[in-house]
């Protein structure tokens, strides 16, 4: 596997998780599919240009934690910060 599989995964399993476990929405099963198919597309460009690709993955994983994929949800920063404050 290549270096940037494990971040573009991580970052749909941050949009999941936020939105299933913590929000209670349905499961949106766009996420892992588009999850897979930027994995290989990333998985090709490391070939061609390795450090920026590896910007892209990591810019990706800071992106899902701290922007609203839906403008009805919280971003999992904010929905991690009530959980937090809850308990």
């Amino acid at each position: 596997m290549s270096q940037t599989t494990g971040p573009v995964l991580g970052a749909a399993g941050v949009v999941i998780t936020n939105k299933v476990i913590f929000n209670s929405q349905p499961m949106d099963w766009r996420v892992p599919i588009a999850a897979g198919l930027v994995a290989l597309g990333m998985g090709m460009f490391e070939r061609v240009a390795p450090g920026p690709a590896r910007i892209v993955a990591w810019t990706m994983v800071v992106t899902a934690l701290s922007v609203r994929t839906d403008p009805s949800i919280p971003t999992p920063i904010e929905s991690a910060e009530r959980w937090w404050r809850t308990t």
